[in-house]
């Protein structure tokens, strides 16, 4: 080895020849004890730095995970609630229908009733008049049948409707 002119001595550059010419600089250091703390501080900070970067990317990767999860998830939300909101406008379209039914019903069961009091009436009127033929309708026919006894048209006339006129 070619050197400074001195003995390498620890921390000192010495210059050796490399084949096919030239020569290169080494440097034999041997780390005394007060720098091997140092040394050692800084690996450790160094593979702290490489772990806090794995565990950083990790993280990153974790996240867009779940950032991608969560980008579905808001998709089926918005799904959801375009769903709901079609399902609102039909149920507001069934109510308003089944309104428009009920005022329907309401009005025939107007008329129902105008009509059940309509008859009603009519049937009382003609309860009456069966009741004033009941209680008239004997008395008359006797008094026309005394009278068809002096009358030939009274006699024919009751004969055509069936009723037959005996003298005592």
């Amino acid at each position: 080895m070619v050197g400074l002119g001195r003995e390498p001595q620890a921390g000192i550059l010495t210059l050796a020849p490399v084949p096919g010419g030239g020569t290169m600089v080494s440097a034999k250091t041997p780390f005394p004890l007060r720098m091997k703390f140092p040394y050692a501080i800084s690996v450790v900070a160094t593979i702290s730095l490489v772990a806090f970067g794995v565990v950083s990317l990790l993280l990153d990767l974790s996240v867009r995970e779940k950032r991608i999860d969560v980008g579905v998830q808001e998709r089926q939300i918005y799904t959801l609630e375009a769903q709901i909101a079609e399902l609102t406008q039909a149920r507001q379209a069934s109510d308003e229908r089944r309104e428009a039914q009920e005022r329907v019903n309401d009005d025939l069961r107007k008329k129902i009733i105008q009509q059940q009091t309509a008859i009603q009436t009519q049937q009382e009127q003609l309860n009456r008049g069966t009741q004033i033929a009941q209680q008239v309708a004997p008395n008359l026919l006797h008094d026309l049948a005394a009278a068809s006894l002096k009358n030939e048209k009274l006699k024919g006339l009751l004969t055509k409707h069936g009723y037959t006129v005996q003298t005592k």
